[in-house]
């Protein structure tokens, strides 16, 4: 297929060619993915992997964040994940979406609801480690946990989060 049907396309081709293959595998699970009109990189993704928005012309479009460039196989995790959103019924991450995520694990896919900032190797300027099991969590920006962790315990162990050094941006 070629990148000339992408309305207002300013992506990379192998962007383009890997949502072709993407939708392959969706009408393979018996999933209709909807009409797209842009896939495209943006650097303005800084706390997600990607974002799906519906146009009002009946198009969607599609962003991945640039931190993924590079990593073949994240781009793929967040494109289906983008393109189920596209799908009747699985705009939020309700039980369609859940359904049809399990669907396309039959074609490699491990699409989740939510990903943590760790989950694509973003390490933020906060820090913050688990007394008890030593999992450590980002955080890119001020926010009540940043300011109180005290006040959180996690829910995987029931530790308490404790501080690492503050990680400074880099000089220009």
């Amino acid at each position: 297929m070629s990148a000339g049907r992408y309305k207002g396309m300013m992506a990379d081709a192998g962007l383009v060619v890997m949502l072709e293959s993407i939708k392959g595998d969706f009408r393979k699970a018996g999933l209709t993915p909807g009409r797209i009109g842009e896939v495209s990189f943006s650097g303005r993704l800084t706390r997600s992997r990607g974002n799906c928005r519906r146009e009002t012309d009946g198009f969607y479009t599609i962003h991945i964040s640039t931190r993924l460039m590079g990593h073949t196989e994240l781009v793929r995790e967040t494109l289906a994940h983008e393109l189920l959103h596209t799908v009747k019924g699985c705009f939020d991450h309700g039980p369609r979406f859940q359904e049809a995520a399990r669907k396309l694990r039959e074609y490699g896919y491990h699409i989740q609801s939510t990903y943590e900032p760790e989950a694509f190797e973003i390490r933020g300027r906060y820090q913050f480690q688990c007394s008890r099991c030593g999992v450590i969590v980002n955080r890119t920006r001020r926010s009540n946990f940043t300011e109180h962790p005290e006040r959180y315990i996690h829910k995987g162990c029931g530790g308490h989060f404790e501080p690492l050094p503050e990680r400074r941006p880099r000089e220009k």
